[in-house]
């Protein structure tokens, strides 16, 4: 397998086990407008390159700042989100 420079490292499948999101404990956010549980931070929890995780939102507010940290977002339930990017307002649904 290659890779490029800077290019996150993912973990191999060989190591999969199955894990639920109710047994990972919450991490206040930065902000404190919510909680998160951290499912997979690679290659390791305090120099990741990747993060998988699961957030409650809890008000209205700012994603916290991570310079160079390309972001997904997905919404897994609930009403939905209103975002404001660049300026635009977008909504994202279930």
């Amino acid at each position: 397998m290659t890779r490029r420079m800077n290019e996150p490292q993912i973990p191999r499948a060989v190591d999969a086990r199955l894990i639920r999101v109710a047994d990972v404990p919450r991490q206040r956010w930065r902000n404190g407008g919510g909680w998160t549980r951290e499912l997979l931070a690679a290659p390791d929890p305090q120099a990741w390159q990747l993060r998988v995780s699961v957030a409650d939102i809890e008000c209205d507010g700012a994603f916290s700042m991570y310079p160079g940290v390309v972001r997904w977002f997905a919404v897994l339930q609930g009403e939905g989100v209103a975002l404001t990017i660049d300026g635009r307002n977008k909504k994202e649904n279930v």
